[in-house]
C-alpha cells in the first residue's frame, strides 16, 4: 500500500487545529515498493494524487501567493469591528525580495561549464545546454527551490528527436521514491486539469516508459496511452532546497503577517484621524448647520457666557481620536522588519534609519 494511511490523515487533521501554519503532511515524501507494483495498483496512485491535492498543494499555493505579494493573512481576515472605519490592507512583498535575492546570489553569475574539445559526448552536451538555454533554466530552478522548497525538471525528446529539459509546475508534480534508505526515484507524476473538461490527465513516468491516464471526479484512473522514453531512468528530477524542503521565506511568513498588520494599522490610524469626532466643551448657542459651515471653512468660533459673578465660562474644542504611540509603534515595526531579514539570512541593504 502507499505510504499515505489513515493514521497520517488523522495526524494532519490534528495538526490543522493548532497554530502551525502547515502540517507535516504538507511536505512529506511519497514512497512505494516499486513502479511495477504501483502501476498495477492504481487505487494507491489515486490515493497519492488525492493526498497531494488536499494536503500538499494548498501549502504550495500559499507560498506562491506570498511570492506574488498576495499575503493571504492580511487580505482575507476581518480586521475592523466597525464598518465605517478605514480598513487598509497593506501587503509587503518580503517573499519576492528574499527569493530573488537568493536567486541572484546563487546564479546571478551563471554556472561555469567546461567542455573537452574534440570529445563528441562533451560537444553534444554543450550543444544541448545552448539549445535549452541552460543558464536561464538553472536560474528558474533556483527560484522555484527558494519559493516552494522544491523544484522539478523534466527531460524529454521533442518532435525533431532533440533532447530537451524544462521546468514543471510544482503545484501539479511529485516524485515517488522506493522504500529503501537510499530513496531512489521510481515514478514521477504530473496531473493536469482543464477547466473546460471534466477529467484530469495524469502522466506517470517510470524508468522506461510514460503511461497516460484519465482521472474522473471520483479519482478513478483509466489508462489512455503508453509509450517508451529511452532515458533509462525517471525523467522527472526533483531538487530539494534543503532536507526539510522548506522555502527560503517560509519560516518568516508569520513575521511578514505581523509587519503587514502593523503597517495597515498605521494607515488606518491616519485615515481615522481625518474623520475624528469634533468635541466642543462649554455652553455654545450654535446650531448644526452653522457648525458644519465652520468646519468646512476650517474655522470654528466659540463664544463663552458670563456668569452672575462676572466670570466667563471656559469654552474649548478639540478632536476625539485614539492616541498614537509613535515611538513605540515605530520601534515595534523596526524590530519585526529586522527579524524578517535575520531569520531569512538576508542582509539589510537599506540605511540604518530607513525601512520599507
Amino acid at each position: 500500500m502507499a505510504q499515505v494511511n489513515e493514521f497520517e490523515t488523522a495526524h494532519y487533521n490534528y495538526e490543522s487545529n493548532t497554530k502551525q501554519r502547515f502540517s507535516d503532511e504538507a511536505n512529506t515524501h511519497y514512497t512505494y515498493s516499486s513502479s511495477d507494483n504501483l502501476v498495477n495498483n492504481l487505487d494507491d496512485l489515486s490515493e497519492m494524487i488525492q493526498h497531494h491535492r488536499q494536503h500538499q498543494r494548498p501549502r504550495l499555493q500559499e507560498l506562491q501567493e506570498y511570492y506574488k505579494g498576495n499575503n493571504s493573512t492580511i487580505l482575507r481576515n476581518k480586521r475592523r469591528k466597525e464598518d465605517h472605519l478605514a480598513d487598509h490592507r497593506a501587503t509587503h512583498n518580503f517573499a519576492k525580495y528574499v527569493s530573488q535575492f537568493i536567486q541572484g546570489y546563487m546564479v546571478g553569475v551563471p554556472l561555469k561549464t567546461t567542455y573537452t574539445k574534440g570529445d563528441a559526448i562533451n560537444e553534444k552536451i554543450r550543444d544541448m545546454n545552448r539549445e535549452n538555454d541552460a543558464d536561464e533554466h538553472n536560474s528558474d530552478l533556483v527560484l522555484d527551490q527558494s519559493i516552494y522548497g522544491r523544484a522539478y525538471e523534466l527531460l524529454y525528446r521533442n518532435k525533431q528527436d532533440d533532447t530537451r529539459f524544462t521546468i514543471l509546475n510544482v503545484l501539479e508534480t511529485f516524485v515517488i521514491y522506493d522504500d529503501t534508505v537510499e530513496m531512489n526515484p521510481i515514478v514521477g507524476v504530473r496531473y493536469i486539469g482543464n477547466r473546460f473538461q471534466d477529467d484530469v490527465t495524469v502522466y506517470v513516468y517510470t524508468d522506461n516508459e510514460i503511461v497516460t491516464y484519465k482521472m474522473d471526479d471520483a479519482f478513478n484512473l483509466t489508462e489512455d496511452d503508453r509509450k517508451p522514453h529511452y532515458f533509462k531512468g525517471v525523467p522527472i528530477i526533483e531538487y530539494d532546497n534543503n532536507s526539510f524542503r522548506q522555502g527560503d521565506f517560509e519560516n518568516a511568513m508569520n513575521l511578514i503577517d505581523l509587519y503587514d498588520a502593523a503597517q495597515s494599522d498605521t494607515a488606518n490610524y491616519m485615515s481615522d484621524l481625518n474623520d475624528a469626532m469634533l468635541k466642543i466643551k462649554g455652553s455654545l448657542d450654535l446650531d448644526v448647520e452653522e457648525a458644519k459651515k465652520m468646519k468646512e471653512a476650517n474655522i470654528i468660533m466659540l463664544q463663552s457666557e458670563q456668569s452672575t459673578d462676572g466670570r466667563f465660562s471656559d469654552v474649548d474644542a478639540d478632536y476625539i481620536y485614539k492616541k498614537y504611540d509613535v515611538q513605540g509603534t515605530e520601534a515595534y515595526k523596526d524590530r519585526v522588519f529586522n527579524n524578517i531579514l535575520l531569520f531569512t539570512s538576508i542582509p539589510n541593504l537599506l540605511d540604518d534609519k530607513k525601512r520599507i
